[in-house]
Order: structure tokens, then C-alpha cells, then sequence
């Protein structure tokens, strides 16, 4: 018998370097060579392997499976296991265990294998598996079931989402805890808003509210019976574990068909097993923001290494980025529309929704429709063969779309919040830096479901003006990553040098990529090689600092949690992030002394009225009546915009808002009053920011006045209801009790002209339809337009006041053109 070992000396020793790993396994022919940048990725991170927070950054399409499944595998060499390779969802766990078979690695989704605790294979599975109440690594004080040595999160970017759902509450209006939860703390709702709180408990899916933090904390002991009773439930099994024990460190927002329970943060250390192990390397795109690995995952931010990324961005496939309205604004939706189907042909489009009534919007002429759980075999389909044109609602990450699966990529209107306090949040925070970011991120990764390897190529559309206009502002577009801001920048030199080209000259452009032109081929290459990595971690300080914050109020340090958030509130300009951190200051203060707490609270409605209402200390206050010309308002709104494209993308995005569609109110609301103060106006959106009156009230001119309700949302076909006109007459109740003898018109804004059965008309009330609405609509355009096209007009008082009357936007001239009498 020949000792092999001893014929080729002896040594067993198991190599550490993962380049010689991948030298000795016996893999598929397909895995002849590393690629450079695996080579440079894997030489960067085994220098420093040792640390314990990692951030590799590599572009899909640069071998991040394959460099992963090596890294792990060097750490089992060097004695750090288990290992664990996790991946966004199932179907991504199959592919790592086909890849990992061809690499000639062992690996397995069993977490029974005895081969995992031995370290003799990877263990792949899915984010899920480890952060839920009935981990199967162990939770909280039951301590470790199974210990990670090193672990690889792959799609770091795509698992965010899941994370922090896994730490939310979420139950739907027919959970039995619902209605409980609802009675516990309606009082406390009432004493927010009594028009949203009575719309809540008549289960209206439109309106939500945040429970104010003192009465959860006062209600914390009747919170936690409410839920340890139905803990067995399918809604809570897997969350109420997280959550049980940090009640009061939890924010709770009831709505009309759901309410969300959420602590300020994920809590990654109630899975010991991930907060003890040795290393733990997060694999991701460029983010618009990395501080998640610190807020979502619970990364040391002092010790987190500088991502490991390649030399050079080489592994980019080519991706084409059209803006087919910064081509023409002419351009019609229905064309653009029309243009995706017939591509769909013979190819695979794939549009993505932030919502099911944008996807209705697409649904008659798509073959398919996906959403939630339908998402992965639909996905397969696209994979397998030609399917034609599919939706995806609300799915901008976690999915590979490569190659045939999809040659058109839409983005259709800008992204949508994934939860209820979301919402809450960007009421507040929507339209600063801190939204902003957060929207720009997502778009990002939509873009990027597409373009899947280097030889991999992509026509992506970006729809909807608003998504142009934060897009392509100056704030939004320094968020992008190197390479997207690149593709951006050709995507803009392409429609400056196509201007006024019709939806034909769109598809032509749109066929060099498809089929892979050499002119656009060529300089597609010449531009990406130019592109260089972000070689820097992009850490907000506010957000690192809130974690901080948060990490003492675990501990019981309330008190070093709110100086920590003082700080925060001291550094801070943007008053919207300045209003939403005092709140969170005065959430921390409240259990030391509540009585500074609710003076935070106080100080936070002065930069912003959308937070939390204190318990005393919130006075009213009227609108100021403008005291300039009408015109000199509208010229300082106008000239907050600096180019005359700027304002003609504003107001294309505002009239995307001001439409009659279900699920919009917010946007409609924002919408009235940003139309109004464009053309000068002084306006309020008194129901919103002091929880009565209308939802918008217009100062037109002298003591006179537009009280204003907003119902874009009605589907019924019975006319202006009883309870529509009764509201708007309540709010003209409201007004004369703060404006007394002022004149007002009151402006009910509805898709039908005549009163509903038993409905009473005040005098004087006048209706805005969808055609007065489509006819303000288009004068707001044309008179921006006008302004646009001759650019020393908008210094130009007098010119300004010429056009506000050539399309009947004086104050005098609104009402009487843009609305009726009700029949």
C-alpha cells in the first residue's frame, strides 16, 4: 500500500491563503483563474483577516459567491468555525450550494450535518434562519445552539430590509391583538389627532398614528399581557421574542388596517451566537449609506475596517440609463408604456412598482404581476426562458435578474415607505438629507437588479419626474455610487444631445445597447474603465451616534442615551432632522424626567409640526397674511431654483402629485400647498400640523381665504357624501373660531360635482374635479414653462405678475376659474 502523504512529503497542514485554496480544489473547468478583482478582494481581506467586522464591496458581477465561499473556507482551515454563509433568501442559498459544488467546496443547507460543527463544510442558509425569535443559533437567554465562528452575509445591502422586519411587530386589523392594542392606547391617539384617531377605529387604511412614548412606557405591563397571550400566533411567534423584554424601547404606530410595533433598532445581539462570533464579513454593493452595518448589524464603528474593494471597477457589465423626459417633456406615459411592450416581445422587460395601485397601472398589459411570496418562482420563470413583461411591486433588492431574465429594467416612480413608522418618519425627514438618502439608496439597487456580470447587459428607463427631480438634484446625486453617478452623467449628455426626439429615437437608442452596438459598446467600456472604486466607508455620524444611543438605553443608561442625542441635536441644520432628534431625545429623557422631556417635545414643533404633540404647550398659530405682492412670493419660490430645468422638473413632480388617485393623500395634500406657495400664496396644512382644521388652508388675498379639503382618494360613484360636505363644514367652524371675521371660501377638492344623498351644501361651497384640476394642473406648467423660456424672466417682477394672470393664477382669478358651484 503507497503512502501518498509520504510520496509528496508528508505535510497536511491545511493552506490559510485562499488563493492557494483555490489552487487545490478540485473545481469545474469554468474556474480556471480568479478574476483580478477576486484576486485583489481576497488579498485584501486576508491581510487583515483577523479583524471582526469586515465590509467587502464589489459590484455584482464581480465573484462574490466565489470569493466568500474561499474566505470561509481559509477561516475553517485556520480553525474558525462553524461557518456560516448567509444569503437573502432560499433561492439565493441554492445558488451558493451549486456554486460552492462546482468550486469543489463543501458545503451544506442541513444544520443538523455534523460536518458544520466539525468544520468540514460551510453552512449556507438564508437571513431568516438567523434573525427570528426561534433562531435555530439561539435567542437571548437561552443562549447558543449553534456557535458561527466566521460568517459571510452576502447581498449585505439586499438583507437590510429583512433584518429589520424581523424585529417588527406587525399585525393586521383581523389579529385578535389588534383591536387590544387599538383600545389600550386610544385615548393617547385622540389626544394626537381626533380626525386620524376616529378614521383608525373605523379600520380607514389611509390614516395611522404614532403613540406618544410616555404612554407606551405607561402602558407597557398591559402591552406585554396583550401580546404574551396571542405569543403562539403565526404574526408573533417569530418576533415577540425579540421584542418581549424591550417594550419600552419600541415605537408603536396604530393605522386603519394594521399597526407596527418597532424597536429604534434591530437588536443583532439577541442572537448570541452572531454577536460572539470571531468574524464577521459583510459582502455588499456600494450603499449611499454604510453606517447600516453599525445600525442594523451592530458593528463595532471604531474598530470597522475600510471596505476591501479591488484596484479597479472592471467587473461592471454594461448598463444603459435613459431618461426618456429629460429627452423630451413632451413624451407621453402611455408611449413610453407602449414602447416596454413591444420590446417585450421578444425579450424580457421587468418594471418595478413601489406599490400595488402603481402596479395596477401596469397590470393589463403585463404578463405577470409579482409581489411577496410570488417573487422567487416568478423569478425562476424569468430565468428559465422568455416570459414577456413582468412587474415587481416594492422589490428593489434581493433579486438576480442576469442576462435573458432581463434586458429592459424600469424604474417606475420613486420608492414608497416599508413600514408605517417609515411613513411617519418621512413626513418629518422626506424631503431632507436623511430621506433623500434613503430613497436615492433604494433606487440604486433597483438599478442594479438588471446587470448581473461583466458580459451582462441592460436598458434601464427611469420614470416619473419626481424620481428625476431628487434624482438628478444636487443634493441626491453626490449619494450615488462612482459608478451609477457615471452612467448617470452619460444618461444626461445623451438627452442633452437628443433633445425634442421622439419615442422612436428613444427605442433606437435603446437598440444600440440590446443588440450591443460597437458605438455604444466601445465608449460604454472606455467609461467604465475610468470608473475607480469607492474606497471609503460613508458613515453618518448621526446615525452611528443614535446606535450609540440606543446601545446605552439597552443598558439601562437613559441618561448617557439622551446627553448622546443632545449632541446630535446640537450639530443639526436641517430643521426637519433637528425636530425628529429632539423627539428622540425627549423619548430618552422622558424615564429620568418627563417634564424636560415633553419641554424637548415642545422645542421640536417649533422646527417642525409633524412630530409628536406634547402634552401641553401647542397653541395654534394663524397664517401669516402675506404682507409683498403676489407675485414677489412666487418669484422668491422660484428663484430657490437655481436653472430653469430645476423648476420645470419641480413642476413636473408636483403635478405627478395633484391627481385623483387612491393611497395618495399625503403626496396630494403637500402637493396643494406647494402649488399654492409657487404662485405665491401664503399656505398651511393646519389638520396636519395641529391635528384640526382643514387639510389646507390658502391665504388668497386682503381677509380672504380658501378652506380646503383634499379628496383625491374617493372611489365612490354617489356624489360629494354627507360626511365629506360635513367635514368641510366643521373646518369652517374651525376657521371663524381662530380667524373671526375673515372671509373664506369653502373648497372641497372631489371627482364629483353634485351633493351625495342627504348631503347639505353650505353656501358658497365650490368643488374642484378632476377637470378643474387638470386645467390648474396645466397652467402651473405653462407658467413655469413661460418662465423657463425666457431666463431674465424670473427676475422680472412685473413679468412674473403678467403671467400669473395670463393663466388665471392671481389670487382674485383661482377659485373662479378652477373650481364650480356644487349641483
Amino acid at each position: 500500500m503507497i503512502d501518498w502523504d509520504d510520496v509528496f512529503g508528508g505535510n497536511n497542514e491545511q493552506p490559510t491563503n485562499p488563493r492557494e485554496i483555490f489552487g487545490l480544489l478540485d473545481k469545474a473547468p469554468r474556474f480556471e483563474f480568479l478574476r483580478d478583482v477576486q484576486a485583489d478582494i481576497l488579498d485584501g481581506w486576508y491581510r487583515d483577516r483577523a479583524r471582526r467586522d469586515t465590509v467587502i464591496k464589489l459590484d455584482t458581477g464581480g465573484g462574490k459567491t466565489t470569493s466568500g465561499l474561499l474566505m470561509l473556507q481559509s477561516c475553517i482551515n485556520e480553525d474558525v468555525y462553524p461557518a456560516v454563509y448567509l444569503t437573502p433568501d432560499k433561492y439565493l442559498t441554492e445558488q451558493v450550494l451549486s456554486e460552492a459544488a462546482a468550486l469543489g467546496v463543501d458545503a451544506t443547507d442541513d444544520v443538523d450535518d455534523p460536518r458544520i460543527r466539525a468544520g468540514s463544510a460551510i453552512y449556507v442558509t438564508n437571513i431568516f434562519k438567523l434573525f427570528n425569535g426561534r433562531s435555530i443559533f439561539g435567542v437571548g437567554r437561552r443562549g447558543v445552539r449553534l456557535p458561527i465562528g466566521a460568517i459571510i452575509v452576502d447581498d449585505a445591502h439586499a438583507c437590510l430590509a429583512t433584518v429589520a422586519s424581523q424585529f417588527r411587530i406587525r399585525l393586521k386589523s383581523d389579529h385578535p391583538a389588534y383591536g387590544k392594542v387599538g383600545e389600550l392606547f386610544d385615548s393617547a391617539l385622540r389626544g394626537q389627532s381626533i380626525a386620524a384617531a376616529t378614521a383608525i377605529r373605523a379600520n380607514d387604511p389611509h390614516d395611522y398614528l404614532e403613540v406618544p412614548f410616555w404612554d407606551v412606557r405607561d402602558k407597557v405591563d398591559d402591552l406585554h399581557a396583550i401580546l404574551h397571550r396571542y405569543r403562539e400566533t403565526d404574526e408573533l411567534a417569530f418576533t415577540y421574542p425579540f421584542l418581549a423584554d424591550h417594550l419600552h424601547l419600541c415605537r408603536i404606530v396604530i393605522g386603519g388596517s394594521e399597526l407596527e410595533i418597532d424597536p429604534l433598532f434591530p437588536i443583532p445581539s439577541m442572537v448570541p451566537s452572531f454577536e460572539a462570533a470571531k468574524r464577521r464579513i459583510y459582502m455588499s454593493a456600494t450603499l449611499a449609506d454604510d453606517s447600516v452595518f453599525v445600525t442594523h448589524f451592530g458593528a463595532d464603528p471604531d474598530t470597522l475596517s475600510d471596505p476591501v474593494t479591488p484596484d479597479v471597477a472592471n467587473a461592471l457589465g454594461d448598463r444603459m440609463i435613459l431618461l426618456p423626459k429629460e429627452i423630451n417633456r413632451d413624451i407621453k406615459r402611455e408611449e413610453i408604456k407602449q414602447l416596454v411592450v413591444d420590446l417585450a416581445q421578444d425579450r424580457n422587460c421587468v418594471v418595478i412598482v413601489p406599490s400595488k395601485r402603481a402596479a395596477d397601472e401596469w397590470r393589463s398589459v403585463a404578463n405577470q404581476v409579482l409581489m411577496g411570496e410570488q417573487v422567487s418562482p416568478g423569478v425562476a420563470r424569468l430565468r428559465a426562458g422568455h416570459v414577456g413583461l413582468v412587474v415587481l411591486v416594492n422589490r428593489y433588492d434581493g433579486v438576480d435578474l442576469p442576462q435573458d431574465a432581463c434586458r429592459v429594467l424600469v424604474i417606475d416612480g420613486l420608492p414608497e415607505a416599508n413600514s408605517l413608522i417609515e411613513r411617519v418618519d418621512n413626513v418629518v425627514l422626506g424631503n431632507g438629507t436623511v430621506g433623500l438618502r434613503r430613497q436615492i439608496e433604494r433606487i440604486e439597487q433597483g438599478m442594479g437588479r438588471g446587470v448581473r456580470s461583466i458580459d451582462d447587459h441592460c436598458v434601464v428607463l427611469l420614470l416619473g419626474a419626481r424620481l428625476t427631480e431628487r434624482l438628478l438634484s444636487a443634493e441626491g446625486k453626490p449619494l450615488l455610487s462612482n459608478a451609477t453617478r457615471t452612467q448617470i452623467d452619460i444618461a444626461q449628455r445623451l438627452a442633452a444631445q437628443s433633445q425634442g426626439g421622439s419615442i422612436d429615437d428613444v427605442r433606437d437608442t435603446m437598440m444600440l445597447c440590446l443588440d450591443q452596438k460597437k458605438m455604444w459598446t466601445n465608449g460604454s467600456r472606455k467609461a467604465r474603465a475610468s470608473i475607480r472604486p469607492d474606497k471609503s466607508l460613508r458613515l453618518d455620524n448621526t446615525s452611528v451616534h443614535l446606535r450609540n444611543a440606543f446601545d446605552s438605553a439597552w443598558l439601562d443608561n437613559d441618561q448617557r442615551a439622551a446627553e448622546i442625542v443632545h449632541n446630535e441635536v446640537q450639530e443639526a441644520t436641517d430643521p426637519g432632522l433637528k425636530a425628529w432628534l429632539l423627539v428622540r431625545e425627549a423619548f430618552h429623557r422622558h424615564s429620568f424626567d418627563p417634564t424636560a422631556a415633553q419641554a424637548r417635545l415642545v422645542k421640536a414643533r417649533e422646527h417642525n409640526r409633524q412630530v409628536l404633540r406634547p402634552l401641553v404647550g401647542v397653541d395654534y398659530d394663524a397664517l401669516r397674511r402675506r404682507e409683498i405682492r403676489q407675485a414677489e412670493a412666487a418669484q422668491a419660490v422660484l428663484q430657490r431654483h437655481l436653472e430653469a430645468y430645476d423648476r420645470i422638473r419641480f413642476v413636473d413632480a408636483l403635478v405627478e402629485d395633484l391627481q385623483f388617485r387612491p393611497d395618495t393623500s399625503e403626496q396630494f395634500e403637500q402637493g396643494i400647498e406647494d402649488a399654492g406657495r409657487l404662485i405665491g400664496l401664503s399656505c398651511q396644512r393646519p389638520e396636519k400640523r395641529f391635528g384640526e382644521g382643514p387639510d389646507n388652508l390658502w391665504h388668497l388675498f386682503n381677509d380672504t381665504f380658501a378652506v380646503i379639503e383634499c379628496k383625491n382618494g374617493v372611489t365612490s360613484q354617489n356624489g360629494i357624501s354627507k360626511k365629506d360636505l360635513g367635514q368641510l363644514q366643521q373646518s369652517m367652524t374651525w376657521f371663524k373660531g381662530h380667524y373671526g371675521g375673515a372671509d373664506a371660501t369653502p373648497v372641497i377638492i372631489h371627482p364629483h360635482s353634485k351633493a351625495g344623498p342627504k348631503a347639505s351644501v353650505s353656501e358658497g361651497t365650490r368643488v374642484m374635479t378632476p377637470r378643474g384640476l387638470k386645467t390648474f394642473n396645466k397652467a402651473l406648467c405653462a407658467f413655469v414653462r413661460a418662465l423657463a423660456s425666457d431666463e431674465s424672466a424670473v427676475r422680472n417682477v412685473e413679468r412674473i405678475a403678467a403671467l400669473l394672470s395670463e393663466h388665471h393664477l392671481q389670487a382674485e382669478m383661482i377659485l373662479q376659474h378652477f373650481t364650480s358651484d356644487i349641483n
